[in-house]
């Protein structure tokens, strides 16, 4: 399955997949179409709510923006507004550097600390910085540039229209969105109900996959990795 699909080849595969036929017909406009749009968005729904084998959710690397772009400081401002409707933080224990990108592209590298440490005297770096209900705060107004934080964004669900579905919903393996939706579908079919187990294990091995390619992405991100002048990220 290629990157760009739109939601009506999506739709139209997870059909296949449910029906063992090609209906190029279905789309987000008719009653079929409407009613798989709905299943694949509990699947998205589902992505962004995932559970490792630890019980704890998932930060799905692939989908860290480490170059989202809080806008151009300065050199005087030191408050950032960050619509929080859009992106997420990266959870404890994750670390990568906020960073302020200057024009002729040198990067300096911003501590990000716990806000009570912001102002801290035995702190005497002036490279840090630290999040508010508002957005980003600098200990000192940083260098003119733009600056970039690292984030995941929100996913958001599929409306139709849209021309290319990663970059819409942000799920990164549309293979396993396709199967995951094409198992629910048939789960309660009394026709084709009994495709359902066999669907969704295919389903579940690719998600178990991409589960093991998360955890080997997310080690070198974590805080007992040495310090931050040691990464080359």
């Amino acid at each position: 399955m290629g990157r760009i699909v739109s939601t009506n080849e999506l739709i139209q595969q997870v059909y296949r997949k449910a029906t063992g036929e090609l209906d190029d017909s279905v789309s987000y406009t008719d009653e079929d179409g409407k009613t798989v749009l709905s299943v694949i968005n509990e699947q998205i729904d589902t992505y962004y709510n995932m559970s490792d084998r630890f019980g704890e959710h998932v930060v799905w690397c692939r989908n860290i923006d480490d170059e989202y772009s809080l806008g151009t400081a300065d050199g005087t401002e030191t408050v950032f507004d960050i619509d929080w409707t859009e992106v997420q933080s990266l959870p404890s224990g994750f670390y990568m550097p906020i960073r302020v990108r200057e024009a002729d592209g040198k990067e300096q590298r911003y501590d990000l600390v716990p806000f009570n440490q912001l102002y801290d005297s035995r702190n005497s770096s002036p490279y840090r910085c630290s999040l508010s209900a508002n957005g980003l705060v600098f200990f000192e107004a940083p260098v003119a540039g733009e600056v970039l934080y690292p984030c995941i964004p929100v996913g958001n669900l599929l409306l139709g229209p849209e021309e290319d579905v990663e970059a819409a919903c942000g799920v990164k393996n549309l293979t396993w969105l396709a199967f995951a939706a094409a198992a629910e579908y048939v789960r309660t079919d009394i026709v084709r109900g009994d495709q359902y187990p066999n669907i969704l294990a295919q389903a579940n091995d690719i998600m178990n996959a991409m589960l093991s390619d998360n955890e080997a992405r997310t080690a070198p991100l974590m805080w007992e990795s040495p310090t931050q002048n040691e990464y080359d990220w």
